[in-house]
């Protein structure tokens, strides 16, 4: 079994550190996070060899082991094919599985690709003719032959209380990567690590977002996208330029592979997957003033004429947390949806001038509200409120370490 004890709690690096064999520097882990512990991984145990295989209605099930347990476990690993989309679905079994005889390799074909698989070990590629598309670490053989940047081959991580599912693909040297939601790092994902996790992020030169999507594609023809609402981390050859590291942290695993060599083929089969998007109205895509903060219903509307004044195109006016009453009492971003009086004393008149003006109004709130209010006493009667798992209900951690 393979345990490394390192000095260093901070995440990014873990992975790399436990791969690796060796120790090396890590940075601090980006401010309100999660917890450091959160991915501290202790064990990690490789995909070994598949020992039985069931293919029924259209799902080829591999039993594959996982080689490092003590106490023997096996991963079972589905696959399955729907057009151009592979789909994944990874979990670890407790009891035994009969061992069979099984072929050197595997290969399923969509309409215009091939998945193979290895056996022994379990490795996958995806390759379009004679193209490799994606190729798994690992596969045929394939190792850095440096000691230092040696990697183990994707399998399942430990952490104290529950799995960390490891992806390691191999990059090339002119692909480039996109997507991940809203983020604020370059276009071109290539050489990045980002943390995909919603979060209240300080600033926005940052791997933390507030609007996170599992979701990567490629130039090399393919998209990935985690069917999972729990956090992961992307490595997308940041700490090896080669090499791209995906670690998610949940009991099972699913996701997608989308293949097609047009990237709005990708997108395509992305949206058929989640759902289209409906079209927002036209205003949204307009001009928005903003400052933090207008604090009062004068301020907003002498800046709402100034600009129809000035004859300058302007579609929404956004008033940041001074719009509610409990800003002034306690000064926090919580949200009771009740209008401060003295600074907003007619908010009805405010919001017609606006729309005679041409304005729409937007109101900040967060998803966090003020215990000992009308609003928390109502959402807890009727129980609207987020429990924890102890049942008790849930109050957010500011600090996120």
């Amino acid at each position: 079994m393979l345990e490394v004890m390192h000095r260093y709690s901070y995440y990014p690096r873990v992975i790399q550190e436990i791969t690796c064999g060796v120790r090396m520097e890590s940075r601090p882990f980006p401010e309100r996070l999660l917890p450091r512990s959160f991915f501290d991984v202790h064990k990690i145990y490789p995909f070994g060899n598949v020992v039985k295989m069931v293919n029924e209605k259209g799902v080829l099930t591999l039993y594959v082991e996982l080689t490092a347990y003590r106490k023997k476990k096996i991963a079972k690993i589905e696959i399955s094919v729907d057009n151009d989309v592979i789909k994944f679905r990874y979990g670890v079994l407790n009891g035994r599985v009969k061992r069979e005889k099984m072929p050197e390799k595997l290969e399923i074909k969509t309409p215009n690709c091939t998945l193979v698989v290895l056996t022994s070990p379990f490795r996958y590629m995806i390759k379009h003719e004679e193209k490799e598309i994606l190729v798994e670490q690992g596969y045929n053989g394939l190792t850095w032959m440096v000691p230092a940047l040696r990697r183990l081959a994707p399998g399942l991580g430990k952490v104290k209380d529950r799995n960390v599912w490891v992806l390691s693909y191999y990059l090339h040297d002119q692909e480039a990567l996109y997507g991940l939601g809203e983020n604020f790092g370059p276009l071109n994902k290539r050489g990045t690590e980002f943390f995909c996790y919603a979060t209240d992020s300080p600033a926005t030169p940052n791997i933390s977002t507030y609007i996170p999507i599992p979701f990567l594609w490629s130039t090399r023809g393919y998209g990935i996208l985690l069917d999972t609402p729990a956090p992961s981390y992307f490595d997308i050859g940041y700490f090896h330029y080669g090499i791209m590291n995906i670690i998610i942290r949940d009991d099972e695993l699913s996701y997608y592979i989308l293949l097609d060599s047009n990237p709005k083929g990708i997108l395509r089969k992305y949206y058929e997957i989640t759902g289209w998007p409906s079209l927002p109205p036209e205003w949204s895509f307009g001009f928005w003033i903003s400052r933090c903060a207008y604090r009062t219903q004068d301020e907003v509307l002498n800046i709402a004429r100034e600009f129809r004044r000035r004859g300058i195109p302007c579609d929404v006016i956004h008033i940041d947390p001074p719009w509610m009453g409990h800003w002034k009492r306690w000064k926090t971003d919580v949200t009771c949806l009740e209008w401060d009086k003295e600074a907003f004393p007619d908010p009805q008149s405010m919001i017609d001038e606006l729309h005679e003006l041409g304005f729409k109004l937007s109101l900040w709130i967060n998803p966090y509200i003020e215990p000992n209010t009308r609003l928390y006493n109502e959402a807890k009667k009727k129980g609207y409120l987020l429990k924890n798992s102890r049942g008790e209900i849930a109050v957010p951690d500011q600090s996120m370490q």
